[in-house]
């Protein structure tokens, strides 16, 4: 009888477990480029990224996946269903690899212009928010990260006010003029 009771409680731990693994979160990821289409017909938008690839994104509907994504980054952004700005330049919020990726959100940054810059964080003073990267086509450029700035770690999302990157991070920063400062207002960054 109490070889019954232990293989029993053994049976139902390993089921507990295997129900706890099964609900595991899709990570919402972000890139930056030009919505180019909105095709409601086949519920997918296509977009211009800044590198001049282009990608394909399904839009969700309200699906039943569980998403680790940033409250502060979704309640700023449109859901990809209902987004509806062709030609403006965006931060897209999707799941997903390569071919298969579904836009989540979408966050209009507008017409621009855009400055993008590529290289490895040399210095980030916390109290000022202040990002200076060393380009990778030479010198330094220092960007203000606002609180709105949108961060791609690869491991999760964040808000410009919760990042706080490391000396040699490689990033790409998107950056417009705002009161002569150049301001990021995404960041895909690396260690």
């Amino acid at each position: 009888m109490l070889k019954k009771s232990v293989l029993l409680a053994l049976l139902i731990g390993i089921l507990c477990f295997s129900a706890q693994s099964a609900r595991c979160q899709m990570v919402v990821h972000a890139v930056s480029g030009t919505v180019k289409a909105i095709n409601p017909s086949s519920k997918s938008i296509d977009v211009d990224f800044e590198d001049g690839s282009k990608g394909h994104f399904k839009t969700s509907s309200k699906s039943s996946v569980t998403l680790s994504f940033d409250n502060d980054l979704r309640g700023d952004a449109v859901d990809a269903s209902d987004f509806k700005d062709v030609g403006s330049f965006a931060v897209i919020y999707y799941y997903g690899f390569a071919s298969n990726r579904t836009a989540v959100a979408i966050k209009a940054l507008g017409k621009g212009p855009f400055e993008k810059t590529v290289g490895k964080v040399v210095d980030f003073n916390k109290h000022d928010r202040l990002l200076t990267v060393r380009k990778s086509t030479g010198g330094n450029e220092t960007f203000r990260l606002s609180d709105q700035a949108v961060v791609d770690t690869g491991m999760s999302l964040q808000s410009g006010r919760k990042y706080s990157p490391g000396k040699g991070y490689s990033v790409r920063v998107t950056a417009m003029q705002s009161n002569g400062d150049n301001v990021a207002v995404f960041v895909w960054s690396r260690r």
